[in-house]
């Protein structure tokens, strides 16, 4: 039985965010038939939360948590100008540090998995001094620079101020990109970005948890009239702009076509930004919401919105696996690669974006027959998922 150190940076439970949702599924994977000891932060762990994650991943033997500090954004300029990248340096922490390198010293482990760019900066030494023949394999979710690149491009009046952080970002991703055995991305897009950097570097994969693609029919059968939903954590940046694009430039096109037309978000800490637009009417904004079937059957249209982001959209998935179709940007469908009309809309303005959405709410059959499709896609990408021999293989 392999014996294997997962390094996280926080506790993937519950599984309320898309990238926790994939940490979930990768620890999942590692632990059938494996014996798995998860070093992570102590951050927002709630009472039961490490008994729940011990009984969806029966191969998870210990669980050490390192008490987490974040260094505030005050310290941003200080560390640019010491040559350190603020967003990867502000969860370094000694205690994190020195039990990696006692973990790796002296568990005897058969692999050395670590998940997300942030942990790097406190396994990347620790790692790096592992016993010769312990492999390890480092997952990304996203091309960091890449993503704050974007974030930067909607944001004109921060860029001379975040330049030099954009730069180190991009130079200390490059530098960590070198040192696994074997670097996963969860999306082929991100993955083509990596290999058009480095040159084609041969150690850089892609691969996309399996669980994550399962399709899951829960009897929709088309929604109820005119419910637009989204899903999506609402403290992260490209949401909060995506949903208020939607709702300040195409929600109102649609209403004027069809004013039953009411949209629906839910996710996990929502952002006032957001709930300020929440008029107890056509307009809903919600938090968390532990049970989920509710909100998928009823809904007739799923939208992802995002103008900027980097990575694989859980959301775009969670429709698409449960036969619903969806309306998105071409920066939601990056990593996916869904075939415009295939069960899915693509469309980056506003007028169309509207029309796409329009065209499902008004014609119900037309919305199951995308629906299936949908569905159809999702079972294709779960057929052609190779991810547990991208963890284990040798090479």
């Amino acid at each position: 039985m392999k014996r294997i150190l997962y390094a996280h940076p926080f506790l993937p439970w519950p599984p309320v965010t898309g990238g926790k949702r994939v940490s979930l599924a990768t620890l999942r994977e590692v632990c059938e038939g494996s014996e798995v000891d998860l070093l992570c932060f102590d951050h927002e762990i709630g009472p039961g939360n490490a008994g729940k994650l011990r009984r969806h991943c029966p191969g998870l033997r210990n669980i050490f948590e390192i008490p987490y500090y974040r260094r505030s954004r005050a310290w941003l300029f200080p560390m640019n100008l010491i040559g350190k990248s603020y967003f990867l340096h502000r969860d370094a922490s000694r205690g994190y540090r020195d039990k990696a390198e006692k973990l790796v010293r002296e568990g005897n482990y058969d692999l050395l998995l670590s998940d997300t760019l942030r942990v790097f900066v406190n396994v990347a030494v620790p790692f790096s001094k592992r016993p010769s023949g312990t492999p390890w394999v480092a997952q990304f979710h996203n091309v960091e620079h890449l993503l704050f690149q974007r974030f930067l491009d909607r944001r004109p009046r921060l860029k001379p101020l975040l330049w030099l952080e954009s730069e180190l970002l991009k130079q200390a991703e490059f530098r960590y990109w070198k040192l696994p055995d074997r670097a996963i991305f969860i999306s082929p897009e991100d993955h083509r970005q990596a290999m058009d950097i480095t040159g084609r570097w041969p150690h850089l994969i892609e691969g996309f948890p399996g669980e994550m693609l399962e399709p899951d029919l829960i009897g929709w059968r088309g929604g109820k009239e005119g419910r637009i939903c989204h899903l999506g954590t609402g403290t992260w940046e490209p949401n909060i702009d995506g949903v208020r694009w939607f709702l300040e430039s195409v929600f109102p096109l649609i209403r004027k076509k069809f004013p039953q037309a009411a949209f629906f978000h839910a996710g996990n800490a929502t952002d006032s930004r957001l709930k300020r637009h929440d008029n107890g009417n056509d307009i809903s904004i919600q938090g968390f919401l532990p049970d989920l079937t509710s909100f998928y059957r009823d809904a007739a249209v799923f939208v992802a919105p995002l103008r900027y982001g980097s990575g694989i959209k859980i959301k775009v998935l969670d429709a698409i696996s449960r036969g619903i179709p969806v309306v998105l940007t071409s920066i939601a469908n990056e990593g996916l690669s869904l075939k415009d009309g295939d069960g899915v809309f693509v469309a980056d303005e506003a007028e169309e974006f509207a029309e796409k959405v329009l065209m499902l709410l008004l014609n119900p059959e037309l919305r199951i027959r995308q629906g299936k499709l949908a569905f159809g896609a999702a079972k294709s990408m779960a057929r052609m998922s190779r991810r547990k021999l991208l963890l284990f293989e040798e090479g």
